[in-house]
């Protein structure tokens, strides 16, 4: 009986593709909310350092949540592509 192959434990080869595609997407996304929360809220003209802390926490909660939906949907799609190929039975 030939079953197939386990699985090479050690191919990150798409594990790394989504690793960088999801940093590349959560970059942007940062980088568009600070740029969008600087010029909206000018935290340069407030008397106390609230401004600098919402463009911060933002900045970081819109990367952070961006990369992390990247990496499920990549992973869900990766988990449907791969699905088990059905054994034959002898009868």
């Amino acid at each position: 009986m030939s079953e197939l192959p386990p699985p090479d434990l050690l191919d990150h080869g798409n594990r790394l593709r989504r690793f960088v595609l999801a940093t590349i997407l959560g970059v942007a996304a940062a980088v568009a909310t600070y740029r969008f929360t600087w010029r909206t809220f000018h935290p340069e003209r407030q008397v106390t350092t609230g401004g600098y802390e919402l463009v911060t926490m933002a900045t970081m909660l819109a990367g952070a949540l961006v990369f992390g939906a990247t990496m499920k949907i990549m992973a869900v799609l990766a988990r449907r592509k791969e699905q088990p190929v059905p054994r034959a039975t002898i009868r």
